[in-house]
């Protein structure tokens, strides 16, 4: 396999990834015909007519006739405030699909259009009254179904808007930037729900809206750390997991409305993505099953849910079939290359998992090949799983070696920042070149994306994989402190996993002693050591000697790699021990 080079277009994307710039009805019932009007009276799209559109829109989307729903969202979108969202809402949904930053600029300009036309209608008051408004509140009860509905999708704008700031990487910056950004759409989230709580009879199309809105808001400020929360509650808002989940799930599972949909796809991430990357792998499953065979049942090859159904099965531990379900949702459709590639990014981890390491390679080349999100990461996955299988006497060391060393060339920053793994993709190139090897580096990336949560539901794979690191560990004769609290590190969670977990705390906790005067060069094992150990403590009812290690890691170690995502972590396990999950 030829060592790739620089693309113009990575280079572009480098080059222009600085942030763009952000300039801050009648409700009817749809019936569940997707249906649209043959004609619009006077060449005017009225707001009966534009929500049977936008409800053909999901049917083309989820049909995976993406083309055709994008193309029937704009045609009215300089003047329909429906087809305006709908635009923004599918240009939203391609961006984070992808994390591609020209799809992301092209969101928040989808998105501004649409903020724009909706802030033409709304309800414009006096200088006075707006500053009484500020300090008070706004009195919905005064505005007509138009305004309330421009207000809604105004808002609702805004909420997307904050949400594509978390894509551009996962730092506690640009989660602290995009609570800021949410923070303009809490209050008239806040009053719109208290007016729902009134009782006011509006519409179920702006009740649905607003349980959408509102549970999203408070579902993403639940998860965020405490050091970002204290922020945002200091300037008047928090989050609530319980009352977001219960009104994303009445909006889900409710009568048919447009943000249903959408509801469906945050319920599907929040159980099934998030919390295996930020926090303890404790989604709803069941759940999230159901959500996904009721819509396969209607839409047999929708791509987007063929993909949750083969990501489903990945968290079950159930690699073949998932793998299998994910070539399905490949398959599906050749308009929007992105799904393809969130179905590469699984069965690369389904490969490593089962440790099918040759196989891997070729997933992560294709990423490498066809993804513009970040290709350095990409590029040392390749290289990871690659030195797997070969060592300095192989003929094809020399090759592996050479991509490696090619790792920062394709280093990027998004609104002035490094994506963090990236960081992680130089360190291990920096420490490769000065040694010529790297330790088990696929289980290391495993352990890192948070892996061995999915791994454990497997025990066969489970105990395959502890067969292999010990044996790399027998093998390893460096006598280097890294490679050995590495190793004891991932036998430890393999322990944990297979339920031995006073073993895994034993040996977590030598893993420390030993780390404490060895001279690390690796910082980050030592903090995600504590958690680890927290987590044992954990399973074993002693929350007080958990909690004093989550606050060790949160508090006594700064500038390692991956800090934010470890810091995702304790704060869901801080949240389980005071009762709050």
């Amino acid at each position: 396999m030829a060592s790739p080079s620089p693309s113009q277009e990575n280079q572009a994307a480098a080059a222009g990834a600085g942030d763009s710039s952000d300039d801050e009805g009648d409700f009817h019932d749809a019936e569940a015909s997707f249906s649209p009007p043959t004609s619009h009276p006077g060449g005017e799209m009225t707001t009966e007519n534009a929500v049977i559109e936008m409800y053909r829109a999901i049917d083309l989307f989820l049909e995976n006739k993406f083309a055709d729903a994008e193309e029937l969202a704009k045609t009215w979108s300089s003047t329909s405030m429906y087809h305006a969202l709908a635009a923004g809402l599918l240009a939203f949904l391609h961006a984070f699909l992808s994390g591609e930053r020209a799809l992301i600029d092209a969101a928040v300009v989808s998105l501004r259009q649409a903020r724009h036309l909706a802030n033409t209608k709304r309800k414009h008051e006096g200088t006075l009254k707006s500053m009484s408004s500020w300090f008070l509140g706004k009195d919905f009860t005064s505005f007509t179904r138009d305004e309330l509905e421009a207000e809604l999708i105004y808002t609702e704008c805004l909420l997307m808007r904050g949400m594509l700031t978390f894509l551009q990487d996962e730092g506690l910056v640009s989660f602290a930037r995009g609570g800021l950004r949410i923070r303009a759409c809490y209050k008239s989230y806040k009053e719109c729900f208290d007016l729902i709580e009134q009782g006011s009879k509006i519409g179920h199309e702006f009740t649905s809206g607003v349980k959408y809105g509102f549970g999203t808001f408070n579902l993403l400020m639940s998860m965020l750390p405490q050091r970002i929360l204290s922020l945002l509650e200091f300037i008047g808002y928090s989050g609530n997991k319980v009352l977001g989940l219960k009104l994303v799930n009445d909006c889900s599972s409710g009568e048919l409305s447009l943000r249903q949909f959408a509801c469906q796809l945050l319920l599907l991430t929040y159980h099934t993505i998030i919390p295996y990357i930020l926090g303890l792998g404790d989604g709803d499953l069941q759940e999230a099953t159901r959500l996904v065979d009721a819509t396969l049942t209607k839409y047999p090859k929708g791509a987007l849910y063929l993909f949750f159904k083969g990501r489903l099965l990945v968290i079950q531990g159930q690699m073949d079939e998932a793998e299998g379900w994910l070539q399905k949702s490949i398959n599906s459709q050749q308009q929007w290359p992105q799904l393809h590639h969130l179905c590469y990014w699984e069965i690369f981890w389904t490969l490593c998992f089962r440790q099918r390491w040759q196989d891997a390679s070729k997933y992560a080349n294709l990423l490498f090949m066809e993804n513009k999100w970040s290709k350095a990461t990409y590029l040392y996955m390749l290289a990871a799983v690659r030195l797997m299988t070969v060592d300095k006497a192989s003929p094809e060391y020399e090759e592996v070696a050479d991509l490696v060393k090619r790792i920062p060339e394709y280093k990027i920053r998004i609104a002035g920042r490094s994506i963090p793994f990236e960081k992680f993709a130089i360190q291990r190139h920096d420490r490769f070149m000065k040694r010529g090897y790297l330790f088990f580096p696929a289980a290391e990336l495993l352990y890192l994306w948070n892996g061995f949560s999915i791994l454990e539901r497997n025990e066969e794979l489970l105990l395959q994989m502890l067969k292999s690191i010990r044996a790399a560990a027998a093998a390893d004769v460096s006598d280097d402190p890294d490679d050995h609290c590495l190793a004891e590190l991932l036998e430890a969670v393999c322990l944990r996993g297979l339920g031995k977990v006073e073993e895994a705390l034993e040996k977590f906790l030598d893993m420390l002693q030993y780390s404490k005067n060895s001279g690390l060069v690796e910082a980050y094992l030592q903090p995600y050591g504590h958690v680890e150990v927290a987590l044992c403590q954990m399973q074993l009812k002693r929350f007080d000697e958990a909690t004093q290690h989550l606050t060790i890691a949160r508090t006594e170690y700064k500038k390692y790699a991956l800090q934010s995502r470890l810091h995702f972590r304790i704060h869901a396990a801080t949240k389980i021990i005071n009762g709050e999950a």
